[in-house]
């Protein structure tokens, strides 16, 4: 760790701990950061950093130990909608731990749940690099073994990946974990645990977690670390060590408020990056998503859950949009009941007496899935005699015909 005292930041006029700059100016762990970031890495690209992206590297590394200003925040989870720059706030980390950190022989990790995605992290922090003479001076990168090297040999970051050879022995100072909500397989547990374990020899290990939500049952892996986080936000669990962000729209309004779920304001809610927060996101793009979804029921869920950052309670679309649904009449919504009354709806739609088919879903061993009851919109069985008759007459006068003489 870095030489740091207890300080007043010429930066941000913090009192913490501070390591004195070579203009003998003090600056804080959570100013350096962002300053790396701001003054260092982004401006070649042409980037701008985010107020959302600056508020969670001042809150990861400028959170300290009042005894002895070591990082407080070991492991933590965001969570955010697609495109809203998280690849290269990530991309950046690997970089500034390899030459801002001061650890010794540091090792970064960026790892997925397929190799694939991994690279996406590390493309966006080769960029970074290539960008910038002076980075590229310091640092060599590898397209082909998808690694960046410390020229002075202090130090690497490489990608690792569930599809791939998960190597012991590893003892990541920083782990990078993209799309938690994709680490399914016991391949992927496996991973998680080689990369967690392997930090316990670090004096300030970093692990974040990193993704966009997903279906309730599709990761058990993401599952937890959302609940895990939620509960830390909301203040019933506590934790000194894991630190949580998550931009989402409220789920519990989406249930209850038809409207919401297509009103700005939850796409405000769901995109720190968005134009009314000052950033680059524009509310015309992702509003080109929810038209999508509007017209077609199969893409509500892929809008909620991609640009709304909603959890999912199924990985499944309903074949029926249940809005769409009420207008075409009826007049009976199942959701407003509070006990089902099978009398009172069997009078409301006129069904005593009616024919119907059946379908049953069995399920594997005892129980049914469900039992579903069709009732046609007409009268199958008289049109079914009616068609009968038809096809007996047209029949008959074939035969007739067939035995008269054939005009010359």
């Amino acid at each position: 760790m870095a030489d740091y005292r207890p300080e007043t930041c010429a930066y941000c006029t913090a009192d913490t701990w501070c390591e004195i700059r070579a203009n003998g100016k003090p600056q804080c762990r959570a100013c350096k950061v962002e300053r790396f970031f701001s003054q260092v890495l982004y401006p070649p690209l042409g980037y701008t950093l985010m107020g959302w992206q600056r508020k969670v590297l001042r809150d990861i590394y400028g959170t300290v130990s009042p005894q002895d200003g070591r990082r407080r925040y070991r492991s933590g989870y965001i969570s955010v909608a697609k495109k809203n720059g998280k690849s290269f706030l990530i991309g950046g980390l690997p970089i500034y731990h390899l030459l801002m950190e001061n650890e010794r022989n540091p090792q970064a990790y960026g790892a997925a749940a397929a190799k694939d995605q991994a690279g996406i992290v590390f493309n966006a922090a080769a960029q970074l690099v290539n960008a910038n003479p002076d980075l590229k001076a310091r640092l060599k990168v590898l397209p082909s073994t998808k690694r960046i090297l410390r020229r002075d040999q202090g130090g690497f970051y490489a990608v690792l990946s569930a599809d791939g050879d998960v190597q012991d022995g590893i003892e990541p100072s920083l782990a990078i974990r993209d799309e938690v909500h994709r680490w399914k397989t016991l391949r992927a547990e496996t991973l998680h645990d080689v990369i967690t374990k392997g930090q316990i020899s670090r004096e300030e290990p970093l692990d974040i977690g990193i993704t966009t939500a997903s279906a309730e049952y599709e990761s058990q892996m993401w599952w937890w670390e959302y609940q895990y986080a939620k509960q830390v936000l909301d203040g019933s669990l506590r934790s000194d060590s894991f630190y949580a962000a998550i931009w989402e729209a409220d789920s519990k309004r989406i249930d209850s408020d038809p409207k919401y779920w297509k009103s700005r304001k939850a796409r405000v809610a769901a995109n720190p990056s968005h134009e009314d927060l000052g950033g680059f996101l524009k509310d015309s793009a992702i509003v080109r998503e929810l038209e999508k979804a509007l017209a077609e029921p199969s893409e509500r869920s892929k809008y909620l859950r991609y640009h709304l950052n909603v959890p999912l309670k199924a990985q499944e679309d309903p074949v029926i949009d249940m809005s769409k649904w009420q207008l075409c009449g009826g007049g009976v919504d199942l959701r407003a009941w509070r006990n089902y009354d099978i009398d009172r709806l069997i009078e409301t739609w006129a069904l005593r007496g009616r024919s119907c088919w059946a379908g049953v879903d069995a399920s594997w061993t005892t129980d049914l899935t469900a039992v579903v009851f069709v009732f046609p919109p007409f009268d199958w069985q008289r049109d079914l005699d009616a068609a009968a008759v038809l096809l007996d007459a047209t029949a008959k006068g074939s035969a007739v015909a067939a035995r008269l003489p054939r005009a010359v």
